[in-house]
């Protein structure tokens, strides 16, 4: 295995669309008041020395709502310990205030960290000053879980010290794929080039990819030396385009995080799109356990227009009468012997700038990094998506030309060409052995006159 020090890069997939509306703020002017400090309670679950302080901004004036942190306390996505933690506070360490949920347990600050610009913080670990009416802030829905690959024995592992998100990719503007618990371990096999995330492996029952990005300062580790992790490429940060608006009174979903659009209500469909904070985009319909929504996106993303998110990042308006829908059946997941694959290397880069009507030969290399060899009788390429909603092949299947034993490479190249319209556009493909699709893998081009 490649060491740090040589900074190999390997990309992993993501799907680089982002679907944006503006996001509304509010300013509210408190009246001052002083609030006495007070000896914090006991904290036997917070830490006593922390990796690092979360950069609050702005610095609270010297007359705005300001809240103290009492002792090292954590900073999570949402009022209670079933949210996220963003990142920890220290112990005097100022914030500016914003508000507090309807029972008063917990005060949301401004944080930078918080893709959203606010976290919550344990009323009880904290004291307030200039806090005068602080506005209500309705708590957003707790977000979904999903689990780490345990690590065998001997293997790199990491360690939850709390509820943590677990990430599409190294940075906070990286959907979730949802929350790791306190105390879960998970498989190491790749850290970023930064060394502040590494890379774990998940269950792909839940998350077909297989594996998802966690914050280093946020775990422990055992069996884990730097020096032999394999620096992962991050992929691409999403491109931003707009849905459809949504007209007044209708039914909407308003994104309070980076999230995923995906073509089914489940981390096993493919990702077509991602919403950014603060974008809106009409619901039509629900799954049957109310933990998906089905949204409009536009035909540019599905060929019906329509895709999914997960209820726990957005917030919705005018939604009680839409109805639920049945979803097209997911793909299938590895129920037996671990299938995954990471991207080494692709030809065009991500991004080329192509003139309308070009043709090229797209090449990519991908790596077995699970233990079950990818047999060439049992095993295809296959079309999955196309994204921005034009095919730019003609090929929907590929045959594997040899099979490829655990840790062994495989080169594949597909004839394409560019549209004919300015725009950005590429296509999804993945693996299949028997039925069971279980590596994604994709190209972006943009066209330009």
């Amino acid at each position: 295995m490649n060491r740090v020090e040589n900074k190999r890069k390997i990309a992993l997939v993501a799907i680089p669309l982002v679907l944006i509306l503006a996001a509304c703020s509010s300013d509210a002017t408190p009246e001052q008041t002083v609030v006495v400090v007070t000896d914090a309670p006991a904290a036997t679950d917070l830490p006593a020395e922390i990796p690092t302080a979360v950069p609050i901004a702005p610095t609270p004036g010297s007359g705005d709502p300001t809240l103290i942190a009492k002792v090292n306390t954590a900073v999570r996505s949402g009022p209670g310990t079933n949210y996220p933690v963003y990142a920890f506070m220290s112990g005097g360490q100022e914030a500016t205030l914003a508000g507090t949920n309807e029972s008063g347990t917990h005060y949301a600050i401004v944080v930078t960290v918080a893709s959203t610009g606010t976290g919550w913080v344990d009323a009880q670990f904290a004291d307030i000053r200039n806090a005068g009416d602080l506005p209500i802030i309705e708590a957003p829905p707790p977000p979904p879980s999903t689990s780490f690959q345990p690590p065998a024995p001997g293997e790199p592992a990491v360690i939850a010290q709390e509820s943590l998100n677990v990430r599409t990719g190294p940075s906070e503007q990286y959907p979730a794929y949802g929350t790791a618990e306190k105390g879960a371990r998970g498989a190491v096999f790749g850290v970023d080039e930064t060394l502040q995330w590494f890379t774990v492996r998940l269950d792909p029952s839940v998350v077909g990819k297989g594996h998802g990005w966690v914050r280093s300062n946020l775990v422990t580790t055992e069996n884990v030396d730097l020096e032999d992790l394999t620096v992962i490429e991050a992929p691409p940060i999403p491109e931003r385009v707009a849905p459809p608006e949504v007209a007044p009174g209708d039914p909407k979903a308003t994104a309070i995080d980076y999230v995923n659009v995906r073509t089914g209500p489940s981390t096993n469909y493919p990702a077509v799109a991602m919403a950014q904070p603060g974008g809106s985009a009409g619901v039509s319909g629900k799954d049957a356990s109310g933990e998906w929504w089905q949204v409009i996106v536009g035909t540019s993303y599905t060929p019906s227009g329509l895709a999914w998110v997960n209820a726990g990042y957005v917030v919705t308006e005018n939604t009680d009468g839409v109805p639920v829908v049945e979803p097209d059946a997911p793909p299938a997941v590895p129920t037996a012997g671990p299938l995954a694959c990471v991207l080494v290397s692709q030809s065009p880069a991500d991004a080329t700038i192509m003139t309308p009507g070009t043709q090229f030969t797209m090449t990519w290399t991908l790596q077995n990094v699970g233990s079950q060899t990818w047999d060439e009788n049992t095993s295809d390429m296959v079309f999955l998506a196309a994204i921005g909603g034009t095919r730019l092949s003609s090929t929907d299947l590929l045959d594997l030309s040899a099979s490829v034993p655990p840790g062994g490479t495989y080169t594949t190249s597909v004839s394409m060409t560019a549209p004919s319209s300015a725009g950005q556009y590429g296509e999804t493909w993945t693996i299949v052995e028997n039925s069971t699709s279980f590596c994604q893998f994709y190209n972006i081009i943009n066209v330009s006159q």
